[in-house]
């Protein structure tokens, strides 16, 4: 008879192993009385309940992961799968609505942006209607004083629409400021709670580190392969401790973290260039034009990034599983 290693859910992610090679791997303590197995022939139980078999859970690497793997809470009591579960979930839901919130907050920008010469358009109408009625309530007197009417009025114009730009500036900055920087300590949280759950001995760096760094602008675009891809090399690298075959697949997230490099870049490079190309040779006023790319980039954004993080979360449940199967 032969044994596959399976995980909650009653997915196989090892085998199949004899019984002979069932005892080796708990005597050198890489799966536990509690893992569940699952025969050739259906029957499912756990490798404590295989007659005569010994295992060995005072290996110091064993008691170290025991202890990663059980991450305190402030009262001193260890969390359980369930827990460290839901403590992802909840990270991860709060990540995607506040990633929703930014989003939003990027379309409104751009809309206030594309507004703006419409806006101008309306005021410098209006002062023109208000200083025909004027000159015509001179009567006789409107053609010495016309010439110096247009200019006040173009002063007055330049005046209420830098006061107009100025107000919307200050309105985009607000909304940014009120939906970024709370979607950035949620984004903080997500990772750090993602990089507890691999052991220290494992971990290329710290969950500290991993979420800290990614928060840093310009070097978060180099920092993307080690917070994700990392992560997902790290979860397979525990998984290969503990002798199994399965193993996370590795090119879909440095796809998207590539994608995600490309996505920044080409956004920033087209702001740039619609900074610095002059107005004559445009199709459409620069404020149009800055307002729809910022629409355009933020759906993008979201699209890539809340599906992503969904996945991942998905990914590393069916790692506390493995962990809680084999190595606890």
């Amino acid at each position: 008879m032969v044994f596959f290693l399976i995980d909650a859910n009653g997915n196989r992610i090892a085998g199949p192993y004899d019984t002979q090679q069932l005892q080796e791997l708990a005597t050198q303590g890489r799966i536990a009385p509690h893992t569940l197995l699952e025969s050739d022939t259906g029957h499912r139980g756990t490798a404590g309940q295989i007659p005569g078999f010994t295992f060995n859970t005072a290996t110091p690497f064993t008691q170290a992961v025991q202890t990663e793997y059980s991450i305190p809470q402030t009262t001193g009591v260890p969390l359980n799968v369930k827990q460290r579960k839901g403590r992802i979930h909840f990270w991860t839901v709060l990540c995607t609505v506040m990633l929703l919130l930014y989003t939003l907050t990027g379309i409104l920008s751009g809309v206030l942006m594309c507004a703006a010469p419409k806006i101008e358009k309306e005021v410098r109408k209006a002062l023109q209607v208000q200083s025909q009625a004027q000159s015509q309530a001179r009567g006789a007197w409107a053609p010495y004083i016309s010439s110096a009417s247009e200019k006040a009025i173009e002063v007055m114009v330049q005046e209420r629409v830098q006061e107009i730009q100025g107000r919307i500036a200050l309105t985009v900055l607000i909304l940014i400021a009120l939906t970024g920087i709370p979607y950035l300590c949620c984004y903080y949280y997500y990772l750090l709670r993602l990089w507890e759950e691999i052991p220290r001995e494992l971990a290329s760096t710290t969950p500290g580190n991993a979420a800290g760094f990614a928060l840093i602008p310009i070097f978060h675009l180099f920092w993307l392969f080690t917070a994700f891809s990392g992560l997902y090399r790290d979860m397979n690298k525990t998984i290969e401790f503990h002798g199994l075959s399965f193993r996370f697949g590795l090119w879909w997230i440095n796809l998207i973290c590539v994608v995600w490099v490309l996505l920044f870049a080409s956004g920033m490079t087209l702001d740039v260039a619609l900074a610095v190309i002059p107005a004559e040779v445009m199709p459409v006023e620069q404020p149009v034009a800055r307002g729809v790319l910022a629409v355009i980039f933020a759906t993008l954004g979201a699209i890539l990034t809340i599906p992503v993080y969904w996945d991942i979360r998905n990914d590393v449940h069916r790692f506390i599983d493995i962990k809680s199967n084999v190595g606890r």
